[in-house]
């Protein structure tokens, strides 16, 4: 016969496991949430490396790094991106200029990494600052860049929107200190098709 005493032992183990659950359950999803941010962060990082390659990448050839493309400043941004590593890609009258390859070789085999469980692309461009938003991302004719005026260096990544959301918080809302209206479409980060991020970096004319 089960008395009072063992039921309350029976009770209170049962609670105990319950409880034991619950914060396994509490851990297991705080864990995962400083995964996903880790992974935020190394996106970020790594578009850091790129933005200092680029610069130091300009230093070497003495111009604005699309402007040494062999195809142009308006070739594609995957192009554009296999500066950093190939000369190849590099006009021949600033193929000694080159110093490269700019990234690690982690990046450098070729424009593309992982974030996430995801396959992502790295990608290059150049555009005035006006007209580049959601809608209309650098590259597009509407922003091109010109001889004269101002032009920036983009760095694009495909990755989600609460990838945006962290790196857009750091760059253009200054870690949260501000609020920016439509953040999608204003500032030096802009997010385009809900997937891909471009970052306007400190490179310019």
């Amino acid at each position: 016969m089960l008395t009072s005493r063992g039921a309350m032992f029976g009770l209170d183990a049962r609670i105990t496991l319950f409880v034991f659950a619950l914060l396994s359950t509490v851990t297991g999803f705080v864990l995962y949430q400083r995964a996903e941010e880790a992974q935020d962060i190394k996106l970020y990082a790594d578009i850091q490396e790129m933005e200092l390659a680029l610069k130091i990448m300009q230093r070497d050839l003495g111009v604005l790094p699309g402007y040494a493309h062999t195809d142009g400043i308006g070739t594609s941004s995957d192009d554009m991106f296999l500066m950093f590593c190939n000369s190849a890609f590099v006009a021949s009258g600033f193929q000694k200029r080159w110093k490269g390859p700019y990234l690690n070789k982690t990046n450098c085999s070729t424009n593309s990494g992982t974030y996430k469980t995801l396959s992502i692309g790295y990608y290059v461009a150049y555009a005035s600052a006006s007209g580049v938003d959601s809608s209309t991302p650098p590259g597009n004719a509407p922003n091109a860049c010109t001889v004269t005026g101002d032009c920036y260096a983009w760095i694009g990544v495909d990755a989600t929107e609460e990838a945006f959301a962290y790196i857009n918080r750091i760059v253009d809302e200054l870690n949260g200190a501000t609020t920016e209206v439509s953040p999608e479409d204003n500032g030096r980060v802009i997010l385009y098709n809900t997937n891909q991020i471009w970052y306007r970096t400190e490179v310019h004319q």
